[in-house]
């Protein structure tokens, strides 16, 4: 939980991903953008659990691609 999001070497495909394994798991919609702002995996897990990541509607971007 005190690992650093920098020192897993995520990218943004990688943040990507988890934004979309967390909607998946929640049924709700996450900014994978605001993810990069987070420190470590607790700041994370923290944020979803306050379902702080949780936005209203799906990301432009991915309404663009669909």
């Amino acid at each position: 939980m005190t690992t650093r999001m920098r020192d897993l070497g995520l990218d943004s495909l990688d943040y990507n991903e988890l934004a979309t394994a967390i909607e998946s798991r929640l049924g709700w919609f996450v900014d994978d953008y605001k993810l990069w702002q987070y420190e470590s995996v607790r700041h994370v897990a923290d944020a979803v659990a306050s379902q702080e990541l949780r936005t209203a509607e799906p990301p432009a971007v991915r309404q663009v691609l669909e």
